[in-house]
């Protein structure tokens, strides 16, 4: 078989059944640099995510995915 790769998003919020928040709703993206990098490394390390509504859910984090339109992709 083909080994999967599951990827999250450095910069994207997720709702509790662990999808992407759509681009239309608020909370969708995350803008600021230091909490993008908290997320990751929670994702990470911890296996962990918050949500858009709070709760804390479980994550798997093979790739990191850091979007290059993002303007602050780079901070």
């Amino acid at each position: 078989g083909i080994p999967v790769i599951q990827e999250v998003f450095a910069d994207r919020g997720y709702t509790e059944e662990g999808t992407l928040v759509p681009r239309t709703e608020a909370g969708a993206f995350i803008k600021d640099p230091q909490e993008a990098l908290d997320r990751v490394l929670m994702m990470v390390t911890k296996g962990k995510v918050v949500t858009n509504t709070g709760k804390t859910i479980d994550i798997v984090a093979d790739s990191v995915c850091v979007h290059g339109d993002n303007p602050e992709a780079i901070a």
